[in-house]
């Protein structure tokens, strides 16, 4: 009866292990879908950002492109890439949010001067800070590739 009980123990674990690794699954899959939502959510705002400051007087930018005067690299294979969920949610409140993106960017064609010369110094920061993350990380590698 012992060996049976085990048996029956052992199974019954199996059984457990399998439906833990059916749930991590599907939480990781959600997890991955908020991560690319979010990051599709700061994409379309910065490129509304883009457009808002294009209209600004200050601006005399010639090169202007889809996220205004950031590069398609800069924005998306450097910041997005090289940041933090947390970051990348930070900046996207600091640009109204989902509800911006659903409205129309109203929000974001309400900024006053200032505040929109704010934002994007901070998005220049936050650019430098992920290239030089991406270059140590970069220099980090070929050192223990070495």
């Amino acid at each position: 009866k012992a060996q049976e009980l085990l048996l029956k123990q052992k199974e019954e674990d199996e059984k457990l292990a399998k439906e833990n690794q059916k749930l991590e699954k599907i939480n990781q899959e959600k997890q991955r879908k908020l991560e690319s939502k979010i990051r599709n959510t700061c994409k379309k705002l910065l490129r509304l950002f883009a457009t808002r400051c294009n209209n600004l007087k200050e601006n005399n930018y010639k090169n202007i492109g889809e996220y205004g005067m950031f590069s398609f690299e800069d924005i998306e294979n450097i910041m997005i890439s090289n940041s933090t969920m947390d970051e990348i949610t930070q900046l996207s409140d600091s640009l109204g949010g989902e509800s911006t993106v659903k409205d129309g960017g109203v929000f974001i064609n309400n900024l006053p001067d200032e505040q929109c010369h704010t934002i994007r110094t901070n998005i220049q920061e936050r650019i430098e800070i992920c290239k030089n993350k991406k270059k140590e990380n970069a220099n980090n590698n070929s050192n223990n590739n070495s």
